[in-house]
């Protein structure tokens, strides 16, 4: 079962989100990717572009069980299966830092000219693949440094403490940070230590946060989502979904995407809806 209620906020508020959010296609990420293997900072570092290639690469094609520190071990670094040790032999963990120090060194050069940013967040394997900021001919006086999208997307919180709804509220979890960055490029981040204290830092804050909390009803996760603009602390857009407590490892994957799709669906009817009928401001 999915309820979903649409707030009565100005549609062009989420008109904005959708603009920002423009899926990333698959012929613009294999272009980012070889313009990045090909810079100077990485042709010769061969180990490295291996590394950088497997991800991306396993990321497109959905092999998210090769995201994972011994398969990264044996297939990029060529390491024996029947003597390789990830606790003896770091060698993913220290090529993963110089990894995404030598990304971070690439986009300080290369980001005014890269319309698409690859990243790997600490304590994961699966790169981060968003849009980057627009190509401008413009002055500099002009650009503006609003992230390119505006969305940070919370995991679901589970408001109990029985294991069963802490573990299914997990699975929810890793399914949507699949599905979020495959469609729209933004992944699951952890809640800040301080909410208050990052909106403050404006610059380096999304506008717009979904949210949500599951607890376990009549045999059923339930699934509450929220999106809401902390400038304005209103509530755009509200869904509800009912999963079997006991979904299989498919059924779980399939509420990810229902609940996706979902939202996709709110973005783009409201977008359209603001097109009709401008609100003038």
């Amino acid at each position: 079962m999915t309820t979903v209620q649409v707030s009565a906020y100005q549609a062009s508020s989420a008109a904005s989100i959708m603009n920002g959010m423009q899926a990333v296609s698959t012929s613009e990420i294999t272009k980012a990717l070889e313009q990045i293997l090909a810079s100077c900072l990485f042709i010769r570092a061969h180990r490295m572009c291996r590394l950088l290639r497997y991800l991306v690469e396993s990321s497109l094609s959905n092999s998210r069980r090769q995201m994972n520190e011994y398969a990264i071990a044996l297939d990029v670094f060529d390491r024996n299966p029947a003597t390789y040790c990830p606790s003896a032999d770091p060698i993913v963990r220290v090529q993963m830092g110089r990894l995404r120090k030598r990304l971070k060194s690439y986009y300080a050069v290369h980001q005014e000219s890269t319309p698409v940013i690859v990243s790997i967040p600490l304590g994961h394997y699966e790169p981060v693949i968003e849009r980057g900021a627009p190509i401008s001919g413009g002055s500099s006086e002009n650009q503006t440094t609003t992230p390119s999208c505006q969305l940070s997307v919370f995991p679901l919180h589970y408001i109990s403490d029985d294991l069963l709804g802490r573990t299914l509220t997990k699975c929810i979890n890793e399914q949507l940070n699949q599905e979020f960055q495959q469609t729209f490029g933004a992944t699951l981040i952890p809640y800040p230590a301080s909410l208050d204290a990052t909106k403050q830092n404006a610059a380096h804050v999304h506008r717009y946060f979904l949210e949500g909390s599951t607890f376990l009803h009549a045999h059923n996760l339930r699934i509450n989502v929220r999106l809401i603009d902390q400038i304005s602390n209103a509530i755009m857009y509200t869904a509800q979904f009912d999963m079997p407590a006991g979904a299989s490892a498919s059924a779980q994957a399939e509420m990810g995407k229902e609940i996706c799709t979902n939202f996709r669906h709110f973005l783009s009817d409201i977008s359209d809806d603001a097109e009709r009928h401008p609100t003038v401001l």
